[in-house]
């Protein structure tokens, strides 16, 4: 296991890569252009012309937002693992933060001897929305070492990158964790679409390394305990998994709280975790 950064680590000719898909963003920015339009036409025909300039201006803004994710598909920066055998290089820096330095070390270099197996889960989350229960699949691609002692290292990289701050917007989005001593890599649903799929890399490993059974598994987040102990266990579990804004919105809706406040409490709760995975290292 190494750790490299984005710089040492350019793409070649012969690599296969998985990257973010252009077309999953592209019809977002389709839509967002039609809110445009219509908001456009509402103005000129003369009706409702306050909410029409709020209603433009907003999916405007909308649009641009979309606009940007569209085209940091193009950006050399896109790919979240790449195979160039005997090597897997996996990339746990979001696209969304590709302004960060790119001297950073966020790409972990494995040699496939060092795989242990690998398999696909599925995922139904069930969280609570605005207007009711939402459900989201989502897919992941898990990787078991054949020594569990190098993770926590990687686990440690990982809470670096989630800690480093820069002048613009920092998104909240962390396609690779280290979960029960597996490494689990987001691949489709939760802000990732990546190509191609998952069965793809299965496919291409299952010679050099062991494939296990596919899991299936439901979350429930819909439910909300009364005991503030039990309702930090559930924000907790949504960080340990990844699923920060998850862990933001369950906070909100049990505190009552703003969403700043809701940020700084995740946050906390975070280095709290963190810190009880040190203490147990050196016990």
């Amino acid at each position: 296991m190494k750790f490299r950064s984005i710089t040492d680590t350019p793409i070649r000719p012969l690599d296969i890569v998985f990257r973010e898909s252009w077309l999953a963003s592209l019809l977002p920015v389709v839509v967002g252009g039609v809110l445009v339009g219509i908001g456009v036409a509402v103005i000129v025909a003369g009706g409702a012309p306050v909410f029409g300039w709020f209603f433009t201006c907003f999916a405007f803004l909308l649009w641009l937002l979309f606009l940007t994710s569209f085209l940091n598909a193009f950006r050399s920066e896109n790919w979240l693992m790449r195979y160039s055998p005997p090597r897997l290089f996996i990339k746990f820096r979001s696209l969304r933060n590709h302004r960060l330095p790119d001297s950073d070390p966020v790409v972990l270099e494995l040699d496939t001897s060092e795989i242990g197996w690998i398999r696909k889960v599925k995922e139904k989350v069930i969280t609570r929305g605005r207007r009711g229960a939402r459900t989201e699949l989502r897919q992941y691609l898990e990787i078991g070492l054949k020594r569990n002692d190098q993770l926590p290292e990687l686990k440690g990289r990982i809470i670096e990158e989630q800690q480093r701050h820069h002048k613009g917007m920092r998104w909240l989005h962390y396609p690779v964790q280290v979960l029960d001593d597996v490494i689990r890599i987001e691949w489709r649903g939760g802000g990732s679409w990546i190509t191609p799929n998952v069965d793809a890399v299965i496919d291409m490993l299952r010679s050099v390394v062991q494939v296990r059974q596919e899991q299936s598994n439901v979350h429930d987040y819909i439910s909300r305990p009364a005991d503030k102990a039990r309702q930090e266990e559930m924000i907790l579990e949504l960080i340990e998994r990844g699923q920060l804004m998850e862990a933001i919105e369950l906070t909100r809706e049990c505190h009552r709280c703003s969403l700043s406040e809701a940020k700084d409490f995740v946050e906390g709760l975070a280095g709290r975790a963190d810190q009880g995975d040190a203490s147990k290292k050196k016990t």
